[in-house]
């Protein structure tokens, strides 16, 4: 019988965190969207960030936990692709944060799709932002 405890112990627990990590991926998505950059995805530069000119261990923590919360949201994301929710937003909002060679042409990928495009420019117009660029 205390297995079962256990169980839903457990169960409450995950169900929560997954609430949770749902609550916060949204409000971070929404809110990257809203203020990316309307040239973003068609800048061919690096883009270092503002910590760039810190101190080292600062600009370091920060790129780890940049990329850490970066990881958490691919996660999520992909999870999301099977279960309910916006998973290709959260994995927009995860390649936007972490630093991986082919990221910028996997967000181009990912943006191409007529329906998230469409979310996208809807949000950004909701906030007074210009429409997202595309490279030609």
């Amino acid at each position: 019988m205390a297995w079962k405890e256990h169980l839903v112990g457990y169960s409450v627990a995950l169900t929560t965190i997954s609430l949770v990590a749902l609550l916060m991926g949204v409000v971070a998505m929404r809110y990257a969207v809203i203020y990316m950059p309307a040239d973003y995805l068609v800048r061919d530069g690096h883009d270092d960030g503002w910590w760039f000119d810190q101190h080292p261990v600062v600009r370091w923590t920060l790129l780890i936990l940049k990329n850490f919360v970066g990881m958490v949201f691919l996660f999520i994301g992909g999870v999301m692709l099977l279960v309910p929710g916006p998973g290709v937003m959260l994995l927009l909002l995860g390649l936007w944060l972490v630093n991986l060679p082919g990221k910028r042409r996997m967000e181009r990928w990912l943006v191409s799709f007529p329906a998230v495009h469409k979310q996208i420019d809807k949000l950004r117009a909701k906030h007074g932002q210009s429409p997202l660029k595309f490279p030609r």
